[in-house]
């Protein structure tokens, strides 16, 4: 129990510090397209998975949130990679988060 509650405030605290410290989009259009949109889609099924599996207190529910950070930290790998932002000190605090997001859930299966 104490692992789903650690792993949800995670998610509502980091998430938005994550949405907040990134600036606007030096290429807005860098971001757009197929794969874009299909990992976005992923992102947003996992994240919903996270937040259902986490509210019935079931394991899956861990599951999908480390899924859906390492969709989350790999769309910050790819920001600067798409020319979508430029590397910069917020850049590494969305990685710090994501990477938080993703150990936090890891070790809550291990722990579970």
């Amino acid at each position: 129990m104490r692992w789903v509650v650690a792993v949800g405030v995670c998610w509502v605290v980091l998430f938005p510090l994550g949405i907040a410290i990134e600036p606007a989009p030096a290429e807005p259009d860098a971001a757009e397209g197929v794969l874009a949109t299909v990992v976005a889609l992923g992102f947003f099924l996992a994240l919903g998975a996270t937040v259902g599996g986490l509210a019935l207190r079931r394991r899956w529910g861990l599951v999908a949130s480390v899924v859906a950070a390492g969709i989350l930290l790999g769309m910050a790998v790819a920001c600067p990679a798409t020319g979508h932002h430029a590397i910069a000190p917020w850049w590494l605090g969305q990685l710090a988060i994501a990477g938080t997001l993703v150990g936090v859930g890891r070790m809550a299966l291990r722990r579970t």
